[in-house]
């Protein structure tokens, strides 16, 4: 199905470049704040591995379920609990007073992302004529990469953001 209305179709499409690039965001949030949890919740540099492996542990074992389940379902509805599943994660990581939940937000973002770049591809295909779809198609993949070029630096102004210890007053 070819949709002829062009402002939605571009609305869609930069909205769904802006997913993957803050998908990738979230995938280096850990990395970049590594000292900072170390220092927070008193774990070993080995703790802290298992912490960072388990995303991609759980998107990888992720992806082929979620491209069957934006077959069966459909790309909105898969997008749309994919979106749910990653403020689920950043809320949990957010209010963590130990790694566990640190653990199991980056597990459940692990899971809630594994859909964006498929289920983003299948919206691209239904919106884009086949002549048009190599450029749409380009550009949402390069939107990881965006994500892990603003990344670092987006992150090391927030981790340098002085906060308030909400467990230690």
């Amino acid at each position: 199905m070819i949709d002829s209305n062009r402002f939605r179709r571009n609305i869609v499409f930069f909205m769904l470049v802006c997913a993957g690039c803050i998908s990738y965001v979230d995938r280096t949030a850990l990395a970049i704040a590594n000292v900072n949890i170390i220092d927070d919740f008193k774990i070993s540099y080995s703790n802290l591995g298992i912490v960072l492996s388990s995303f991609a542990w759980v998107y990888m074992l992720s992806q082929i379920p979620a491209g069957l389940l934006a077959d069966k379902f459909g790309s909105r509805w898969i997008l749309f609990y994919s979106f749910l599943m990653w403020s689920l994660a950043q809320f949990i990581s957010g209010i963590s007073s130990n790694i566990w939940y640190i653990l199991l937000g980056r597990c459940i973002l692990g899971f809630g992302e594994a859909p964006i770049f498929l289920a983003g591809t299948r919206v691209i295909a239904r919106l884009f004529h086949e002549d048009e779809r190599a450029v749409p198609i380009g550009l949402f993949n390069s939107s990881a990469s965006l994500g892990q070029i603003i990344a670092p630096a987006l992150l090391s102004i927030i981790v340098l953001i002085p906060t308030v210890d909400c467990y230690n007053p």
